[in-house]
């Protein structure tokens, strides 16, 4: 009997420091989970990115647009045919004008004076034009032995020249035959108009050219 009453003491008291062990290592292993494990004299931790300071977090998310994608779309905002992306404003208007006057003036005809045209446009050409339109003095026709303007309008033209600006002008006007009738009339001028010594001067004419 007393050699049994021992070994069950023996079992019980090993048994308990078993217990005892299993709760130290569960212990340990709570105390890794709970608190974070210190390496090199410091917490190991995460962090969340920084926003730099004096930025928004909207300007650190900026996309940087690509260089070829703002090529792309310059690319497709100029257009070459288009003339006010070439010349000035203060240009266009000013040729414009010359180019009206010109028309105006070179339009009107008068049979019984045959060159009279030429003079009165002459101070709205080039010296170029002017002695290429004196070798071919324009002659008039049985049904329009007279011409004159009533109305000017300008239409926008595609223009690829970085040289000439041009501008196509519809004149709305009247012819008188050689007995008398009169008829109206319809006729379109393409312009060639270039700065010269600082004046705007008509170098090309184009009349009633097909398109």
């Amino acid at each position: 009997m007393v050699g049994w009453h021992y070994e069950n003491k023996k079992d019980r008291m090993l048994g308990g420091i078993i217990l005892v062990v299993l709760g130290l290592i569960l212990g340990m292993w709570l105390m890794a989970k709970v608190f974070p494990i210190e390496t090199n004299g410091s917490k190991t931790t995460t962090h969340a990115p920084q926003t730099p300071v004096g930025s928004s977090p909207s300007e650190t998310e900026k996309v940087p647009t690509e260089v070829g994608e703002e090529k792309n779309v310059n690319q497709t905002q100029e257009n070459p045919y288009d003339q006010s992306q070439t010349f000035s404003e203060v240009a266009l208007q000013a040729s414009k004008k010359i180019a009206v006057q010109f028309v105006t003036a070179y339009h009107t005809y008068d049979a019984k004076d045959p060159t009279a045209y030429l003079e009165n446009s002459k101070p709205y050409m080039t010296e170029a034009l002017y002695e290429r339109k004196r070798e071919h003095v324009r002659r008039g026709t049985l049904a329009r032995s007279q011409l004159a303007v009533k109305h000017t309008e300008v239409v926008p033209v595609a223009n690829p020249s970085k040289h000439l600006i041009r501008w196509n002008i519809i004149v709305q006007g009247a012819a008188t035959s050689v007995d008398g009738t009169v008829t109206e009339t319809v006729d379109a001028y393409v312009i060639g108009v270039k700065e010269v010594d600082g004046e705007w001067k008509v170098e090309e004419v184009n009349v009633n050219v097909p398109h």
